[in-house]
């Protein structure tokens, strides 16, 4: 055999892996079984599965051999900003091992509204390379950190600037980025709460209100610079499931049921859950 022809040979015999990293093509198929089988199971559970067909988060399967694990998003983004985030936004690498990778999208927070689906047929190279135009924050506590990537992790963090944002920086690409990221998380949130909470409003506001209430959340925010301050958020329930917001309750400690006195100041909905907050909040 000539040189030439062994060294052909040779890189064809082992280009199709990456240090034993199986291509897509040779994954047996029990374990792309169990991948859908898991895909299904949480595409079963989201409120509405066919919910559009723009809208979902997807598995794709990347690079020349097939054997990047890449995530995902299809969603519609606003025509101002379609230069600066395109769709699918891409939300990075998950693993070089299908099963693994599975498992790793699903463990994501913000998935479990939104159905999940694995492109294994044919390899995205198109996709490939978009990245070069994903957004990092230049500014805060993710200082460095691209869009997608704490998306993943602190979803709520989006809502937050959305709801603090200067509004002389409302038209620059970063802050339509933030709002867009925001409105991603609200839609997705609100879209099983509204199918599912049953908390609802108790009594008129500017009423007194008495009961016992269970606290299930608490927060405390860090000032959002040195000219503000810091709060605290309390979620409470009663008995019923109705839901109350306080920004001062007498403990912190989860699970903790109480008989209080309040005046409830405001009924508002948030990610599609009906709260009643109160205020002047005293053990009765």
């Amino acid at each position: 055999m000539k040189f030439d022809n062994l060294v052909n040979s040779i890189l064809e015999n082992t280009m199709p892996t990456t240090n034993g990293i199986l291509p897509w093509k040779e994954v047996p198929q029990e374990q792309k079984n169990k991948a859908y089988e898991m895909l299904k199971k949480h595409n079963d559970a989201v409120v509405n599965p066919k919910d559009s067909e723009k809208n979902l988060y997807f598995i794709d399967v990347t690079g020349k051999h097939q054997v990047y694990y890449t995530f995902w998003r299809f969603r519609d983004i606003p025509a101002a900003i379609r230069n600066y985030i395109k769709n699918p936004i891409y939300f990075g690498n998950l693993s070089t091992d299908l099963l693994p990778s599975i498992e790793k999208a699903l463990s994501k927070s913000v998935v479990k509204n939104v159905r999940v689906e694995l492109y294994g047929d044919q390899t995205k190279e198109h996709l490939i390379g978009r990245t070069k135009t994903t957004p990092k924050f230049t500014f805060g506590k993710y200082r460095g950190k691209s869009f997608p990537d704490v998306y993943l992790e602190d979803p709520g963090y989006f809502v937050f600037l959305a709801k603090n944002a200067d509004p002389k920086y409302a038209d620059t690409q970063t802050a339509q980025a933030v709002r867009a990221f925001a409105q991603m998380y609200y839609d997705d949130v609100t879209k099983k709460n509204v199918e599912t909470s049953t908390a609802q409003y108790v009594g008129k506001v500017g009423d007194r209100y008495e009961g016992e209430l269970e606290l299930y959340s608490f927060k405390s925010v860090p000032p959002r610079d040195q000219y503000s301050q810091g709060y605290n958020v309390y979620k409470l329930k009663d008995a019923q499931g109705n839901k109350f917001i306080t920004y001062k309750f007498p403990t912190d400690q989860i699970g903790t049921k109480m008989k209080v006195r309040a005046k409830i100041k405001e009924h508002k909905e948030i990610l599609g859950v009906k709260f009643n907050k109160i205020g002047y909040v005293k053990p009765a």
